[in-house]
């Protein structure tokens, strides 16, 4: 078929392309070509993977290129594997391919070996001008390919995705002009591109795609390409509704690609929650909402209040009460004197360069297990138990899991003068015994819950009932960064000074911010405590690591984000570990304090929005980092603060993988220790074997202080 003629440099490139496929249809044929297509697992569904979780994520295209017509040559990849692995840890939604050879430098064989490398949809990036390409595409893996509309005709452009889609696959359909943008739509695309390059002149105007944005077609997925030099222009483009932002240059040229792409994505998310918001989409990009002091009730589509019509006055009270507390300059001045002169205020930020050695990486402490009651867990409860003698409480209640919370809501309640009553699973009582005499050495009353699973959820819901029953002389002192708002919110102001604190000490220590972030997740109150510090510094990966128990593949572990789906626990819409039926399961970890099926709302609209990034980590995996800090630094952890810990570890190997072992060691990873592991030397002693022959975990800690 002749091709239609655009009078631009697409001309020679098309020619060439044509030339370039006669030579392979000589070698492989089109019936084979269906053959292997046909062996071929199901296509990736690479339009869900673009349009994300989230209305506000950006998803990142990352490219696999070499060079161009209009730079010449870009960067030496020798190994297009590896470089596509750095990009999915990166967070690339879809890994783009250029496959055209003369003026690329690209290859099938390239595309091969990205599509064995990673587990996200791949683009066969080329000049698509004959069916044997779409064919050639699927017969090597490829999920999505890529149509230019300038290059074909209507017909064409109609019969090549109608033949993507009877393949399974997806086709990102490339536009340069209002009247493209009009045939794309009438063709049918349901993912639509705008290259800001100008295809006579080569030239690159970025505030193309801002005139062109408001005539795509409504419900396509919205493709930004082209012209990005760094995280202004992913800003740019997504403040005008881009959806996904395709990446070569700026990615092959970056020394760290899979930071890049944790920053680009962050820098889209911060400017498209603007939009939302913002009036005017040109101004979007500057005034785009910060990720920091989110104020709640909802967290995107996370959060909200589904309580019971009993306990909303008391919540109205407690909103009313925080928001008129965090404006009282008396009221600030005193839970900053508590947390300086009780709590022991800043905590440390100390530099593991024993451990540091086993990651590859500088790693250094937030060391809230210094805090008073050995954990991060006082801040929030100091700050609560302030609010709840304004409202004229006289009870708090709580609930505990590994019972740092308990232990510290104790210790508060002693402080104020006030009754205090613990909530326990039974099982976590087990584990946890030396925590329970501290409770009751405190004046708190332990109740063990004997319910369910007889671990933290479970406590949640009988303290839960309690408050109801009691609300006008109890505080519920909530301990994690879930539940029903105004709790997430709140417990993550009280903890904001860890963040705050950790970014002042990183660079008055090192002169600069660190690389990434780690700390562990279960409703998760520390992590989103030391995040918020960084939220807003796109190019400092965070990390959140979630307990993985006996695998991830076993049914045992508490993997909520990284398993679970949106559903509705403890008086919030979450991520939730629940079957077919939605009924929530049983989650499992060595951890009491992470042993909980679902999570903060916050964490789940910054999982979404691609912000953060969750991982499991195994029982064994922890103990080990918990084994290892003691052995190497003389810091005994807590077994929740070692599943971060584990995850720095696998942070670190992963930089020495990708960008190898020098570069890897100068950079830094910053490591939330929420507490201290006084209360789980039982369970490691247990663990590793160090107990008398005989002797239980449970025998063990009964003993109390002789531990």
């Amino acid at each position: 078929m002749s091709q239609q003629s655009t009078g631009t440099v697409l001309d020679a490139i098309i020619e060439g392309v044509r030339a370039d496929m006669a030579a392979r249809q000589e070698q492989v044929g089109l019936d084979e070509l269906r053959r292997l297509a046909a062996q071929r697992p199901h296509a990736l569904d690479a339009e869900s993977a673009l349009r994300g979780p989230h209305e506000d994520a950006v998803q990142i295209i990352a490219e696999v290129k070499r060079s161009s017509p209009s730079k010449g040559a870009l960067a030496e990849i020798a190994d297009p594997a590896r470089l596509a692995a750095a990009y999915e840890h990166g967070g690339a939604s879809v890994i783009s391919v250029l496959t055209e050879q003369r003026r690329f430098g690209g290859s099938l064989a390239d595309l091969d070996a990205v599509r064995a490398a990673v587990s996200v949809p791949v683009l066969r990036k080329d000049f698509t001008v004959d069916e044997y390409q779409i064919w050639e595409a699927r017969a090597h893996g490829a999920d999505l390919v890529l149509l230019i509309v300038a290059a074909l005709t209507d017909e064409q452009l109609r019969r090549f995705l109608d033949l993507t889609h009877e393949l399974g696959m997806h086709a990102l359909v490339e536009t340069h002009t209002p009247e493209e943008i009009e045939r794309a739509a009438a063709a049918g695309a349901r993912i639509v591109g705008v290259n800001v390059r100008n295809l006579k002149t080569l030239d690159v105007d970025v505030d193309t795609f801002g005139r062109l944005a408001e005539l795509l077609p409504e419900g396509a997925v919205v493709v930004a390409e082209s012209g990005v030099e760094g995280e202004e222009q992913i800003a740019r483009y997504a403040s005008h509704g881009a959806k996904a932002v395709l990446v070569g240059e700026a990615l092959v040229r970056a020394g760290d690609p899979s930071a890049t792409i944790t920053g680009f994505r962050a820098a889209g998310a911060a400017a498209r929650a603007g939009r939302r918001g913002a009036a005017d989409p040109a101004g979007a990009a500057a005034e785009a909402a910060s990720l920091r002091h989110a104020p709640g009730p909802y967290f995107g589509d996370f959060g909200g209040r589904w309580m019971p019509e009993s306990l909303i006055a008391v919540l109205d009270e407690l909103t009313d009460t925080f928001e008129k507390a965090k404006a009282d300059p008396e009221f600030t001045a005193e839970f900053q004197r508590l947390s300086r002169e009780y709590s022991n205020r800043p905590s440390l930020l100390t530099e593991a360069q024993r451990f540091a050695a086993h990651a590859g990486c500088r790693v250094f402490l937030k060391r809230e297990d210094l805090n008073h009651t050995g954990s991060h867990k006082i801040n929030n409860v100091l700050g609560q138990a302030l609010l709840a003698q304004r409202m004229g409480k006289t009870r708090l209640i709580a609930e505990t899991g590994a019972g740092q919370h308990g232990v510290a809501t104790a210790t508060a309640a002693a402080l104020f003068g006030m009754e205090c009553v613990v909530y326990m699973g039974e099982e976590d009582t087990r584990r946890q015994a030396l925590n329970v005499a501290r409770m009751e050495l405190l004046g708190a009353t332990v109740i063990p819950v004997t319910n369910g699973s007889r671990t933290l959820k479970d406590a949640i819901n009988e303290a839960l009932r309690d408050w109801v029953a009691s609300v006008d002389t109890t505080h519920y002192l909530l301990g994690t960064a879930a539940g029903a708002a105004p709790f997430p919110a709140m417990v993550r102001y009280f903890h904001e000074q860890i963040g705050e604190e950790a970014r002042a000490q990183i660079l008055d220590q090192t002169g600069r911010l660190p690389d990434a972030v780690a700390a562990c997740v279960g409703g998760g109150s520390n992590a989103i405590g030391i995040f918020h510090g960084f939220l807003d510094d796109p190019a400092v990966e965070l990390y959140g690591f979630e307990a993985g128990g006996d695998g991830v593949d076993t049914g045992r572990h508490a993997a909520t984000i990284s398993l679970g789906r949106p559903g509705v626990l403890h008086g919030a819409k979450t991520y939730l570990m629940q079957d077919e039926d939605g009924q929530t399961v049983e989650s499992h970890s060595i951890s009491a304090g992470l042993d909980y099926p679902a999570v903060g709302p916050e964490h789940s609209y910054l999982h979404d929005i691609g912000r953060v990034r969750y991982e499991p980590v195994t029982d064994t995996e922890a103990m080990d980092a918990f084994k290892l800090l003691s052995r190497t630094e003389g810091i005994i952890p807590a077994i929740e603060s070692s599943h971060a810990l584990a995850g720095a570890l696998k942070v670190g190997r992963r930089w020495a993988e990708d960008l190898g072992p020098e570069a890897a060691a100068e950079k830094i990873v910053v490591v939330s220790l929420s507490g201290r592991g006084d209360k789980d030397v039982a369970t490691a002693a247990e663990w590793f074997g160090m107990l008398p022959d005989g002797s239980s975990e449970e025998e063990l800690g009964e003993k109390g202080e002789q531990l």
